[in-house]
């Protein structure tokens, strides 16, 4: 049994929506035999952003019960993680002494990170709409990239040591 556990910061946004998404992927493919997970690298108190879920609701994915969850050697063990971002690499690495690969680098061959609201709009709670257009984007690039990331990861031989 396959364990892909995505990786980011809060637990509310990116690793949450490759999490859903590929739950919504692998049960459209009939594949049983393999799970998925998400963590955040310092999680967080609030729940999943409304822009996200109504972004996630499109494709007939509902994750309004999901509670953010910190990362932790248990989490981590036993799966496959995936960094949602270089930082969530890096940080995997120094903490834990990991290597992972990041999402990008399964979805399309490159190292690049999804990046956050935060990294995209300044001031982002001050400009709802510009926040909302890339929740959106980045929801519909996670969805749209997720059947490659499960290709990848089901044909890998990823140590899990």
């Amino acid at each position: 049994m396959v364990n892909t556990l995505f990786v980011c910061t809060g637990n509310v946004f990116r690793s949450t929506s490759a999490e859903y998404c590929m739950r919504k992927h692998l049960e459209l493919l009939g594949i049983e035999d393999m799970l998925v997970s998400s963590a955040g690298t310092r999680g967080s108190l609030n729940g999943v952003h409304d822009n996200v879920l109504c972004a996630l609701a499109q494709y007939g994915i509902d994750a309004s019960l999901h509670k953010s969850r910190r990362l932790s050697t248990d989490i981590l063990n036993g799966s496959i993680p995936v960094a949602m971002a270089i930082s969530h690499k890096e940080f995997i690495l120094a903490n834990y002494g990991k290597v992972v690969p990041l999402y990008n680098e399964l979805a399309l061959g490159v190292s690049t990170s999804v990046l956050d609201v935060d990294e995209v709009v300044d001031n982002w709670w001050q400009n709802p709409d510009e926040a909302k257009e890339h929740m959106y984007f980045i929801v519909d690039y996670i969805y749209r990239t997720i059947p490659r990331v499960i290709e990848v990861v089901a044909n890998t031989d990823f140590s899990l040591s």
